[in-house]
């Protein structure tokens, strides 16, 4: 059996880590905190407290928000999505429970030839009134 040089492609990176939001209500607009200190991190990416710097690479990044809606799940709810270097991906998040199971979230596949992306998770609706959970809350990075 004959095998190409560097067809066996190296291992996947990650990057994983949770929000730091507190308890505080969710407002238009917001980016949402993150807990700079990672679950895993094999990545080279640099963690600030509302977004993370990504260098050259191909990444598929996932985030997804838990809320506390408890008080009308109905009407308190959020909508989110991910934004590179300020714009909006096209792959808006909602928490709004009305016809559905589970949470949605919000994912991305990014190229990054040369150069630097920042990488922000920003609250595009709100409904009624609610907080981030940050046990269930979470952005999720892999890097090939």
């Amino acid at each position: 059996m004959t095998y190409v040089n560097g067809a066996i492609p190296s291992p996947v990176k990650v990057l994983l880590l949770k929000t730091n939001n507190g308890t505080g209500s969710l407002s238009l607009n917001d980016i949402i905190a993150l807990n700079t200190t990672p679950i895993l991190n094999t990545t080279s990416a640099t963690i600030n407290s509302d977004n993370i710097v990504l260098g050259p690479g191909n990444y598929m990044i996932d985030a997804g928000l838990g809320i506390n809606n408890s008080a009308n799940p109905i009407s308190n709810y959020i909508g989110f999505n991910l934004t590179v270097d300020g714009v909006a991906q096209n792959s808006p998040a909602s928490t709004i429970q009305d016809n559905k199971v589970g949470v949605d979230s919000s994912v991305c596949a990014l190229s990054i030839e040369t150069g630097t992306k920042t990488i922000k998770v920003k609250i595009t609706t709100v409904g009624g009134t609610c907080h981030v959970e940050d046990d269930y809350s979470w952005v999720k990075i892999l890097k090939v």
